[in-house]
């Protein structure tokens, strides 16, 4: 009996052991998977720029960001050049952090009116993305209008813009690699800018040539990005370059022949810079006078050069691949082409991909800061020493005493027995004015500028554009070199419906002719380049000329004042004034092919040398 009971319980406490739930500590949730980018656009927009910069977020916001990407943006806007909304947020003249998404423009947080040109500021955003926005792979934009080595962005309320050093300094100080960064800005694609860059990431995508107000397609790259956001850094490169190319020739075609956009791999820039030192090394040791740089002036004078806003002054930019092949082909020293040839191919190996307009067929990636003028040298060559590319290679000390030679060259070049074919001219029945120039080393170029006497001042009716000659008068029989020009005795008028005056035009190419002054607006005053289609008659686009190349939409009520090119008797010399008469800025037109009034013409052949000094040379005609 008392075994049956034993049974009984042994049978009850299994049982109920069984049917007990017994509850487990779970394991936590998995943490999300980490978005594959983060891309932080610093967007300096407290400028003429910030009309660009809404069509730029509205761009980005098409897109948005996702579980693989973030968009983050920090962007400060001015109180002056829109009032427009952007997206879902209403007009602000402060510094905003946007998170973009689809359709919509998150904001973070205002910070107030920020400096953007302060270093702190750009440090500040960055080390807050990193922190808030954590991803395997790292893109960072710098936006807003840009002059290679001497900086980026121009923030107007402080009055402030970033220099590259203070660029270096916030990276530096972040302590971050990027594995891209890009300058959606003009002329930052830079030997100097590319150095400094190596310092902090994998790849570099800049410009070597202005970009338009347009500037990245960010709707067509975010698409392929949020399509395949595995791609790494230099597959997103070669995407930046293909949709800006897309995006311009869809915004603004007219403005696609000047384009340049490269894919740089940092990672060997190292290969650029021994190859350079060894070819700057010869050339200093090499050029012990004038005649020795004689091949060195004309590679660069012929060499693809970008920001160039004034036709009548020398560049600053130059393509450091053209320089070297130019000098490859002209120098007779085997030494001195082998070394170029080697900077050819160091370029090569780092220009991994890249776009360059039809009208820039020399461009190759990576330009360098080589001044012509002396003012240039003069006013830059100080901060210019602060840059690391300087501080580590030996091209000042070159181009230090580059410059020292060719300011010792102060003789004149000569234009001697300029004949006209015929002393009368027909309009549209040309007639061919013959002279002959000389120097003692080089004549570099010769153009032909016809004056009307007005009052007894001359004005310049037409400036014929430039042509290379390349004279070296140091070699027996090259001197002095024959030139002649056709005459016709046909302008360009410029009008806005209601005035019309001749003025002299830049001829940018069969299409394009372009003419330069002073923009009014109000009490402001910003000298400017107005680019006209020539066919046509109607304005394409204007920019501002300064420390910024940027695009400008004229406003109701602005005038423009073209320039004339007046000789002045008392310092022998022709200056740029503007006109008396302002024509509406947002009517002006051209009339090409337009017949000079009847009567007397000076017609003055005009020739640089060496030093890029000019003298000059001329004969009266009459136009019938």
């Amino acid at each position: 009996m008392l075994n049956k009971f034993y049974k009984l319980m042994f049978i009850l406490f299994i049982t109920s052991c069984t049917t007990e739930k017994i509850e487990l500590p779970q394991p936590p949730p998995p943490p999300p998977p980490t978005p594959q980018w983060t891309i932080m656009v610093y967007m300096t927009a407290d400028n003429d720029l910030e009309p660009f910069s809404l069509s730029d977020l509205t761009e980005m916001s098409a897109v948005g960001s996702s579980s693989d990407v973030n968009i983050v943006v920090q962007i400060d806007r001015s109180p002056e050049y829109s009032s427009d909304a952007v997206v879902n947020l209403p007009d602000f003249t402060t510094t905003k952090r946007i998170l973009v998404q689809k359709d919509n423009l998150q904001e973070l947080s205002d910070l107030g009116e920020l400096n953007m040109g302060d270093t702190n500021t750009l440090k500040d955003f960055i080390s807050w993305t990193l922190q808030n926005y954590p991803a395997q792979k790292y893109a960072l934009v710098i936006w807003d209008h840009g002059l290679s080595w001497q900086g980026a962005g121009q923030d107007e309320t402080n009055n402030d813009g970033l220099t590259l050093s203070e660029i270096s300094t916030a990276l530096k100080d972040i302590n971050q690699w990027f594995n891209l960064i890009g300058f959606d800005e003009c002329l930052m694609g830079s030997i100097e800018v590319a150095y400094e860059m190596s310092f902090y990431g994998n790849v570099l995508v800049a410009s070597e040539e202005t970009e338009p107000g347009v500037g990245w397609n960010y709707d067509a790259i975010l698409t392929e990005l949020s399509q395949s956001p595995e791609m790494n850094e230099y597959e997103l490169a070669q995407l930046i370059v293909n949709a800006y190319k897309q995006g311009v020739a869809e915004e603004v075609p007219e403005q696609l022949f000047e384009t340049t956009l490269a894919a740089i791999d940092l990672t060997r820039i190292d290969m650029v810079l021994d190859s350079l030192n060894n070819f700057f090394y010869y050339l200093g040791n090499n050029a012990t006078s004038i005649s020795d740089l004689i091949p060195v002036e004309i590679a660069v004078d012929q060499s693809e050069v970008y920001g160039k806003s004034n036709p009548f002054e020398g560049g600053q930019f130059f393509d450091l691949y053209n320089i070297a092949q130019y000098l490859s082909l002209l120098s007779p020293e085997p030494e001195l082409s082998f070394l170029a040839d080697n900077v050819k191919a160091s370029i090569d190996s780092i220009i991994y991909y890249r776009w360059s307009a039809p009208e820039r067929p020399h461009s190759h990636g990576l330009s360098i800061w080589w001044p012509m003028e002396e003012s240039d040298y003069d006013s830059s060559i100080n901060d210019y020493r602060n840059i690391k590319f300087v501080a580590e290679t030996n091209w000042e000390d070159f181009l230090t005493g580059y410059k020292g030679l060719k300011a010792s060259d102060t003789i004149l070049p000569t234009v001697a027995n300029v004949i006209p074919s015929s002393g009368t001219v027909t309009p549209g029945t040309p007639i061919t004015v013959t002279a002959n120039v000389s120097d003692n080393y080089l004549v570099k170029t010769v153009y032909l500028i016809s004056f009307i006497n007005v009052g007894g001042t001359l004005y310049a009716m037409s400036i014929s554009p430039e042509e290379d000659i390349y004279a070296d008068c140091t070699q027996s029989g090259k001197c002095p070199a024959n030139v002649s020009f056709d005459f016709d005795a046909l302008g360009t008028t410029v009008g806005d419906g209601t005035n019309e005056e001749f003025f002299p035009t830049i001829e940018i190419n069969e299409d394009v002719k372009a003419v330069m002054g002073i923009y009014q607006e109000g009490a402001e005053q910003q000298e400017a380049i107005v680019f006209f289609d020539v066919n046509a008659g109607n304005m394409i686009s204007m920019y501002f000329i300064g420390d910024e190349f940027s695009e400008y939409t004229p406003q109701p009520g602005s005038l423009f004042y073209p320039y004339d090119y007046i000789y002045d008797t008392v310092n022998d010399d022709i200056v740029q004034e503007p006109s008396s008469t302002g024509f509406i800025a947002t009517s002006l037109r051209i009339r090409a092919g337009v017949a000079y009034p009847s009567g007397n013409y000076i017609l003055a052949v005009v020739a640089s040398d060496f030093s890029d000094t000019e003298n000059y040379a001329g004969v009266t005609i009459t136009v019938q």
